[in-house]
């Protein structure tokens, strides 16, 4: 039963961290989108319009 219970653990673990790593690249490319996004505007529009 232990060493199950370790083996379901250690899966749960590479889950988790998959699941991480997929919200990490998530994150990085919406903030890169952002980034984008934003230098895109600022070279079309001014800064006071926002």
């Amino acid at each position: 039963m232990k060493e199950y219970k370790i083996h379901l653990s250690q899966q749960e673990e590479k889950l988790h961290r998959k699941l991480v790593k997929s919200r990490l690249n998530k994150c990085e490319s919406k903030l890169k989108d952002k980034k984008k996004n934003y230098e895109a505007g600022n070279k079309t529009t001014p800064l006071s319009k926002k």
